[in-house]
């Protein structure tokens, strides 16, 4: 039985943590995973798991026995399918295939039959996914089945990609794939069912690493799937993962992502080169043209000398804000709005300043209204929790605080805010983990960070998060 990691020297405790982050530090750096949350409690759950295969006595002791030769990169990749859900099953989201085929396979029998049309499924785990595609390809091309369309499909884990060229699956694999395919596509096994060779030879199995842009697959595609596999990324990490994927596909060619990482006005953002899109109740992105793109310029060029007096003006105004000449800003920032109705800078510069003069109802209420425009920007989620903490009014403070950290779950402060509005609730044991997040986030950005004012910044709220968490625990199963 494993001793308890209590009752170990503290030099050996802090060894265990050290490693511990190390672990993270390179899981995040070369797989994207950022371990948010429950995450980091499946990466105990794992760690513990492969020190029960190869005979270590404790998950400290496998720890160390990781980073000594060079087990690291092996290691990782067997830790890989534990800390990720690799349930995976046929025509999982079949609002999403059915989209496959009206925007992209439908055009493409209707074209000119130019060149052959190309698939990617990122992240494809044992081969579920490029499967249900090509059944939906083969089932729409009928007599043209032998049209030129190829899909590959990727993933990390090596032992997944062998799963999915033997193509060999049980019933739960099927539990969701129309029963008149498995007729036509599958051929009885002892041990399940194995695909056919005309949807096999259909689909390419590879490793690839998303982050690893140097190392790219066969492009360009027209459509790629990437579902339910940015949920584990970091932000900065889903972000390279985004332009990898936005650089293999042709103009007016398809992303699609899982039903949950399709949130407006987040992933969206990430890349300007993506425009959202919506097919009924599927929302998929588009990669900008160039004509698209260069048709944006002359009425940008235009507008050149107003940007410059606008952004003069917003500067003028930060000036006076951080030299604490509140009143004047306001009175600015008021005839500013009256010439300009329509632009959001001013009227979240004024919520600001109305939360510095202690106008909390006036700076909330700015913020709403801009809320409305643009529902999923999480700093005003977070503006408004702040206000309504400051009010003392902490339910609803909690609520839009939670919002924040669902758009962005990167973000520190969020956390940090959510850890004092819930310990002022005295729901200490959820501050306690609030707090534990925030001060993971706020370390990893500080380390990145190189703006020396951030930097600062950053340095007072971890200082605050430690202090918060000098007489208490983590969560559960990793010591703080």
């Amino acid at each position: 039985m494993e001793a308890s990691f209590e009752s170990l020297p503290i030099r050996e405790r802090r060894e265990a943590l050290r490693n511990l982050a190390r672990l993270r530090r390179r899981c995040r750096g070369t797989l994207g995973f950022a371990f948010r949350g429950s995450q980091r409690d499946h990466l105990l759950v794992a760690i513990r798991q492969r020190a029960e295969t190869i005979r270590e006595p404790s998950w400290w002791s496998y720890l160390g026995w990781l980073w000594r030769g060079d087990r690291i990169d092996r290691e990782m990749l067997a830790l890989v399918p534990l800390v990720t859900n690799h349930e995976s099953y046929f025509f999982r989201h079949p609002e999403q295939i059915a989209a496959l085929r009206r925007l992209a396979l439908e055009p493409y029998l209707e074209s000119p039959q130019a060149r052959p049309l190309r698939i990617w499924s990122a992240g494809c785990a044992s081969g579920e996914e490029p499967y249900s595609l090509a059944i939906e390809v083969q089932e729409h091309l009928g007599q043209r089945r032998y049209w030129p369309v190829e899909i590959l499909g990727t993933d990390v884990d090596v032992a997944s990609i062998e799963r999915a060229r033997l193509g060999l699956y049980d019933a739960r694999a099927l539990r969701s794939l129309p029963r008149r395919f498995l007729g036509r596509h599958f051929a009885p096994e002892t041990s399940g069912v194995r695909v056919l060779d005309a949807i096999r030879q259909r689909v390419r199995f590879d490793t690839h690493n998303l982050l690893l842009g140097a190392t790219r697959p066969e492009g360009p595609f027209d459509v790629i799937f990437c579902r339910n596999v940015l949920i584990y990324f970091g932000g900065e990490e889903a972000r390279r993962a985004l332009r990898h994927m936005v650089a293999q596909l042709v103009p007016g060619g398809l992303l699609i992502l899982g039903p949950v990482e399709s949130v407006r006005g987040r992933f969206d953002r990430l890349v300007p080169e993506l425009q959202i899109a919506q097919d009924g109740e599927v929302t998929y992105y588009l990669r900008r043209s160039a004509f698209d793109r260069a048709g944006q310029e002359p009425t940008e060029r235009k507008g050149i000398p107003e940007a410059r007096e606008r952004a003069h003006e917003l500067a003028e105004l930060e000036k006076l804000i951080k030299g604490e000449r509140l009143f004047e800003a306001l009175g600015r920032l008021e005839m500013q709005i009256q010439s300009r109705p329509d632009d959001r800078a001013f009227r979240w510069l004024r919520a600001k300043t109305f939360a510095e003069l202690g106008r909390l109802d006036a700076a909330a209420r700015d913020a709403a209204e801009l809320l409305r425009d643009e529902p999923v920007e999480p700093r005003l989620h977070r503006f408004i929790a702040e206000m309504r903490f400051r009010q003392g009014r902490f339910e609803e403070a909690a609520t839009f605080a939670r919002r924040a950290i669902y758009l962005e779950p990167e973000d520190g402060e969020s956390w940090l805010l959510l850890g004092r509005i819930l310990d002022q609730r005295r729901d200490h044991t959820d501050a306690a983990r609030a707090w534990w997040n925030a001060s993971e986030l706020i370390s990893g950005a500080a380390i990145d960070e190189r703006s020396q004012p951030r930097r600062d910044h950053l340095g007072r709220l971890l200082a605050e998060c430690r202090v918060r968490l000098a007489h208490g625990r983590g969560p559960r199963g990793i010591p703080s």
